[in-house]
């Protein structure tokens, strides 16, 4: 989330804008969400001029978890002709012309929350991997493994012909990242949580 920004607003690259573009479209974010984004990134940046060492293990989770909610409300007030992204921060490493890149001596999973599976199941998306794995697996507290198989259906639903770049697909997206931050809780500090809209990455 962090290397894409308008000034101290921190927003996820979309494909085909430009900067202009970027510009207009910060100025759709409320005040107090700008302000959050700009906490967010403040304390993003303080952390890489230290390699990336936080205070503890559960403020990293924290900050890995705020990032999906932050970007779950910059979904919603930026409205359904806009497609947020969050890697928690992990930035450009997840892409290239084949998708994601591998990052140099990372081999611990990477969680994809997309529809592609049934159920409860989530993908594992470091490079060593690439498969399925349970949701008992991964840790996911019962309730969280509920709420991704209600995402789902409303997915589902939303990604009817009729409901494509409406509010209802919309919303789907955002509680997508919501679900996305409680699968980043469940996991822990070992893993990192991702959420493409709903599928996978493709090349920027």
């Amino acid at each position: 989330m962090a290397e894409y920004t308008v000034g101290d607003n921190v927003l996820w690259q979309r494909l085909g804008r430009t900067d202009e573009d970027d510009s207009e479209v910060v100025q759709l974010l409320s005040t107090g969400l700008r302000k959050d984004l700009k906490n967010w990134n403040s304390v993003f940046d303080m952390i890489s001029a230290t390699g990336f060492k936080f205070s503890s293990d559960e403020v990293e989770l924290q900050h890995r978890i705020d990032a999906f909610l932050l970007s779950a409300r910059v979904q919603r007030e930026l409205g359904p002709s806009i497609e947020i992204w969050c890697a928690a921060g992990g930035g450009d490493n997840f892409f290239g012309a084949g998708g994601r890149h591998p990052v140099p001596g990372a081999w611990y999973p990477q969680i994809l929350v997309r529809t592609a599976e049934a159920g409860t199941a989530l993908f594992d998306w470091a490079p060593r991997a690439k498969s399925p794995v349970t949701a008992e697996q991964v840790h996911l507290r019962p309730s969280t493994a509920t709420k991704l198989a209600e995402w789902r259906s409303q997915m589902l639903h939303a990604t009817m012909p009729e409901q494509i770049g409406g509010l209802a697909h919309m919303e789907a997206r955002a509680i997508g990242l919501e679900v996305t931050a409680e699968v980043q809780q469940d996991i822990g500090i070992g893993s990192n949580a991702l959420f493409f809209g709903g599928g996978n990455p493709q090349a920027s």
